[in-house]
């Protein structure tokens, strides 16, 4: 058997290095990108780890294409919850949270959703509005917990009906002067104690800040995780 030619041998070399270059491209174009870790932005958010709220998804690895996750919202307390359709994706690089990059031309709607005491309801996190990459990610969101709220208490009244069928109008204070006279009432009841007029003032701020935490929901972050690939 002849050897083969020279220029045959350069042909089929050529021929194989391209087959070989080509392997290469098709696997850079099918290998999707990391994220680049020098243009995210570092994650401090703490998260209440508590087994009464919490989110769970189904599986543990979703397409890192998905459009959204469904994931499930439950609520083991005897309080009513509260929450939007806002929430944070972040990947975990070399032990630390970053921060996944929100998408041009991105939003999240404003409404809230309430979910019931003891229940669990079923929630889409949409992360296509993020960009999203491969690696081992979190969704954090944040939920109020309504501990002075009991919707089985409201009602409509049926007084209200009665007065306006009566022909007689509704007596209505501005609510603004009411707030103003309760609280020149309260620093005159104050100095009658021996207090200055900015001292007082001083006690009642203190009181009005201690009445506003009690209305304040509790706001805590649940997270939950899982791998895009």
């Amino acid at each position: 058997m002849k050897s083969m030619p020279r220029i045959a041998k350069v042909g089929l070399l050529i021929f194989i290095s391209a087959i070989l270059m080509g392997s290469g491209y098709l696997f850079i174009l099918w290998h999707p990108a990391s994220y680049d870790v020098s243009t995210l932005v570092p994650s401090y958010e703490k998260i209440q780890e508590q087994d009464e709220v919490r989110l769970s998804v189904a599986k543990e690895a979703f397409s890192y294409q998905a459009k959204k996750i469904e994931t499930q919202i439950i609520n083991d307390t005897d309080e009513w919850l509260s929450y939007g359709y806002a929430f944070q994706l972040e990947v975990q690089i070399d032990g630390k949270w970053y921060k996944v990059p929100f998408r041009k031309g991105g939003y999240f709607l404003l409404p809230a959703i309430d979910a019931k005491p003891k229940s669990s309801s079923s929630f889409d996190h949409w992360i296509k509005m993020y960009q999203c990459r491969p690696g081992h990610h979190r969704i954090i969101k944040e939920v109020s917990i309504e501990t002075d709220r009991d919707r089985s208490k409201i009602k409509e009244s049926p007084e209200l009906g009665n007065e306006l069928k009566s022909g007689d109008e509704p007596k209505i204070e501005d609510a603004e002067t009411t707030r103003e006279t309760d609280a020149a009432e309260s620093i005159r009841a104050l100095t009658s104690q021996g207090l200055t007029g900015d001292q007082a003032a001083a006690v009642l701020r203190y009181r009005q800040e201690m009445e506003k935490r009690k209305k304040e929901p509790q706001r805590i972050n649940v997270a939950v995780e899982f791998d895009l690939i």
